[in-house]
């Protein structure tokens, strides 16, 4: 199947920065399940594409607020 965009802009770039810091603690204090949070988050958000997401039906690409309409 094809994957279809479902992370917006903000959220993205929101996933890659936390994503990237959990990295980076979870690289510092040698926990492996911490980084490999970490880099699912930034994966996600390089992709822009979140696999929990796409099972709950929730997108965020097409609000000008990035999370605010998921919980209308």
């Amino acid at each position: 199947t094809i994957m279809h965009k479902n992370v917006g802009l903000a959220d993205s770039f929101l996933r890659i920065t936390v994503g990237m810091f959990l990295v980076s603690r979870g690289a510092y204090r040698g926990c492996g399940p911490l980084a490999l949070f970490g880099a699912m988050q930034s994966a996600s958000g390089i992709t822009r594409f979140c696999p929990i997401y796409h099972l709950l039906g929730l997108n965020t690409l097409s609000s000008s607020k990035p999370l605010g309409h998921m919980f209308k």
